[in-house]
């Protein structure tokens, strides 16, 4: 599985309990379908073929 650098934005969580809460990221590297900085949610990442890989908190915001 191919991998993409994000960065955790938070957890989207709904008032349905029939909706489980997902997690949010900003791409830092464009995937299919999803250009740079956008916020998908993890599943979005995985249904692409990617795997996230977080970027340290040390490294700058590009």
């Amino acid at each position: 599985m191919n991998t993409v650098q994000v960065r955790f934005v938070g957890i989207q969580f709904s008032e349905n309990p029939r909706i489980p809460s997902f997690e949010l990221y900003t791409l830092l590297e464009p995937i299919p379908g999803h250009c740079l900085y956008s916020t998908v949610s993890v599943r979005t990442i995985r249904e692409a073929g990617y795997t996230p890989v977080p970027r340290k908190e040390a490294d700058p915001w590009p």
